[in-house]
């Protein structure tokens, strides 16, 4: 599959991103597993922006999907490794956060959403997200199992 062609975001660019904030990647969870949120300690509270990047909650959102887009196959993030990086920029004391840590919320609703425009003005992005695999093939958003063929 070629890369992204994002005018926005090269690879380039990309690569430097990671560079400096580098990312765990991890596979998606198995979705029949039960998932425990952690306890969340006195200390934690509510900033406006993020405390890792200084981007508000959108904004990052729009960084790692076109990010994602631009990123060699190699490279590409699961929706757990997205997952994780936001989590670790907001805390999880707003509802929005309590909710994506505890799966009531979704990166692929986010992703959705994202697609539609809803994040810019209702103007859509020209390159669609889509979900990645570990080994950074595309995947059903669903059901996460491979639809393109290498």
């Amino acid at each position: 599959m070629p890369a992204a062609k994002n005018p926005n975001l090269s690879r380039e660019k990309a690569e430097k991103l990671l560079a400096k904030n580098p990312i765990r990647r991890r596979p998606d969870p198995d979705r029949t597993r039960l998932y425990k949120p952690r306890v969340l300690s006195k200390t934690e509270f509510e900033v406006p922006n993020g405390t890792k990047r200084k981007l508000g909650i959108t904004e990052l959102w729009c960084l790692l999907f076109e990010m994602n887009e631009a990123l060699p196959r190699k490279r590409k993030m699961t929706d757990a490794t997205i997952k994780d990086t936001i989590l670790a920029n907001f805390p999880p004391t707003r509802d929005s956060m309590k909710a994506l840590q505890e799966g009531r919320e979704t990166v692929n609703h986010i992703r959705t959403l994202y697609n539609r425009g809803r994040f810019t003005r209702n103007v859509e992005p020209k390159i669609q997200s889509v979900r990645y695999n570990q080994d950074g093939d595309v995947v059903d958003g669903r059901t996460g199992t491979r639809i393109v063929s290498r």
